[in-house]
């Protein structure tokens, strides 16, 4: 599904990441672990922004990159509803089936199904983890990259998000890149 072959990534001159090459099947789940700074993100970023131009087998509208810090995942004017219904407006998914499935997710995320009326500044780093997670959900990725997802959060909400990434895996299919600094 996705096949990665001596990727490199040069910034200023720079050379970040050097021949990078990997190959992720359809439902697997991959870790980019190591200190902060050597290059993940980069590798993230140019495997999201280069979709296929830097590899085959897929598209860059298959791709979903959760970023570091979640707020970016946001337009700020923009209140949440009205992220979620972009991406029902471009997927043409009917309006009752699609607001029923989020709002199950919200339950199930134990997020305020009032926080769709707020603006992203208005939610705490955590909600706006869990609110990029069920967007994703909602674009049905072939490939999902995961740049730090459970960075600040407190256990159980970790573990709410590590729930609902492998659910998507299984659900969609879908592959998952996470990039984390901490393997635990």
């Amino acid at each position: 599904m996705l096949h990665v072959t001596g990727l490199s990534v040069f910034c200023e001159g720079n050379c970040i990441v050097k021949n990078a090459t990997f190959h992720i099947k359809a439902g697997d789940k991959i870790v980019l672990t190591g200190k902060s700074g050597i290059g993940k993100t980069i590798l993230a970023k140019a495997l999201y922004e280069g979709g296929d131009e830097v590899a085959t087998e897929i598209t860059k509208d298959d791709i979903v990159l959760l970023p570091q810090h979640a707020e970016q995942s946001f337009n700020p004017l923009k209140k949440i509803r009205e992220h979620f219904e972009d991406i029902r407006l471009s997927k043409g998914i009917e309006k009752e089936q699609f607001w029923n499935e989020i709002t199950e997710y919200f339950d199930l995320f134990e997020l305020p199904i009032s926080c769709l009326r707020y603006y992203p500044y208005e939610c705490s780093g955590g909600m706006l983890q869990r609110i990029q997670l069920i967007l994703a959900h909602c674009q049905q990725p072939k490939l999902l990259i995961a740049d730090e997802p459970t960075t600040a959060l407190d256990v159980t909400i970790q573990a709410q998000i590590l729930e609902l990434m492998m659910e998507l895996k299984d659900k969609l299919g879908m592959s998952i890149i996470m990039i984390t600094h901490d393997l635990g």
